[in-house]
């Protein structure tokens, strides 16, 4: 019986070893990027985004603490996940499971969503400050980039304050045919020197 019960310790033991010896997998990421309630969730965050994104004129410095915002996010999920699970990723590196050109166009992907994303509350706080300011016009050219045949909004541009920004709008036949747009800006004055568009009109 003793030495049984010896055997099947060391049997439990050599177990043991050899679990503690595989490489564990890194299951939660795997599973996140897999999964249709990621892609779901970034598709309703990019929807948010371009039903807030009624701000222009932000000035230079929030545009870079945004970047590196999201610089810092990206750097500590990726050096999080790699120390946690070196083994694992070393081990796809030498398969050739995984390179540096894939990780970073990952990684450069993800940069540009979570730095859109950090602007969703950003604009909506700045809107709601704008509110107890009175309307200001402003015209513009909106140029056009591309016309649909089918649909009755079309990409434009324009520029205020020097900086380009580009908008879908309702154009006409003859400003399709021109090519561009007189347009008037109808704008609340917000926080930091930026601007909340109330809607873009026509120049009568």
């Amino acid at each position: 019986m003793n030495i049984q019960h010896k055997m099947t310790k060391n049997r439990k033991r050599k177990r043991r070893i050899e679990r503690k010896r595989k490489i564990a997998k890194d299951r939660k990421f795997i599973k996140l990027i897999n999964s249709r309630f990621f892609y779901i969730s970034l598709l309703i965050l990019t929807l948010v985004y371009t039903h807030t994104d009624n701000v222009i004129n932000y000035p230079l410095y929030i545009k870079v603490i945004s970047y590196l915002i999201a610089f810092v996010i990206i750097a500590w999920i990726i050096v999080w996940r790699y120390k946690k699970y070196q083994p694992y990723y070393q081990k796809r590196i030498k398969q050739g499971k995984y390179s540096v050109v894939s990780t970073l166009i990952v990684g450069l992907f993800f940069f540009y969503l979570i730095r859109l994303y950090l602007f969703i509350p950003m604009n909506v706080f700045l809107a709601c400050a704008s509110k107890s300011n009175p309307i200001e016009y402003c015209e513009v050219q909106l140029d056009i980039l591309a016309v649909g045949r089918n649909y009755p909004l079309h990409n434009v541009s324009y520029k205020f304050n020097g900086q380009s920004y580009y908008v879908y709008v309702k154009l006409s036949s003859s400003d399709r045919q021109n090519g561009y747009k007189n347009a008037k800006l109808h704008l609340r004055k917000s926080l930091f020197g930026t601007y909340y568009i109330e809607k873009i009109g026509s120049v009568p």
